[in-house]
């Protein structure tokens, strides 16, 4: 699996780019389900948290939010420009579910290191079945997202 955003540029070129969705775009909780272990459920809740301000329309603040790793590879501008173009065809969030975890300590081109992948069933208005991927990285103050996919 590619594992920053940077990625999902290059595996899926034709992205256009997109208005953001509205600022008052209704907030879509995640169905968690029960977490395995406390590193798990602290994972999911910044996923949702994370997730939240792309279904807001806080792109910027999504970015600002995310793994130093994430950050030092693409721009806030070039985050938003990914997000809204990788989004459009999806239309706004409806639902989510987790779907699975799985805890690693690696992943391709980063550093070893505790990651966590989430898979979440979603439902858009324009796309009735989707799979959003969140990865998230342990920091020194928590965990934080390094990936986002959706498909």
């Amino acid at each position: 699996m590619s594992f920053f955003m940077t990625a999902l540029a290059l595996a899926a070129p034709g992205l256009h780019q997109a208005a953001p969705p509205a600022p008052s775009a209704a907030r879509v909780p995640a169905d968690v389900g029960a977490a395995a272990d406390a590193g798990e459920s602290e994972a999911v809740s910044a996923a949702g948290r994370w997730i939240e301000l792309i279904d807001t329309g806080r792109l910027e603040e999504s970015w600002r939010a995310a793994a130093p790793i994430f950050r030092t590879k693409l721009t806030a501008a070039q985050w938003r420009e990914m997000v809204q173009a990788a989004r459009k065809p999806f239309g706004a969030p409806v639902s989510r579910r987790l779907r699975s975890t799985a805890k690693t300590a690696t992943l391709p081109g980063v550093p070893d290191g505790n990651y966590r992948v989430l898979a979440y069933q979603a439902r858009f208005t324009k796309r009735a079945h989707a799979i959003e991927t969140i990865v998230l990285s342990r920091e020194a103050d928590g965990w934080q997202v390094s990936g986002y996919f959706i498909r």
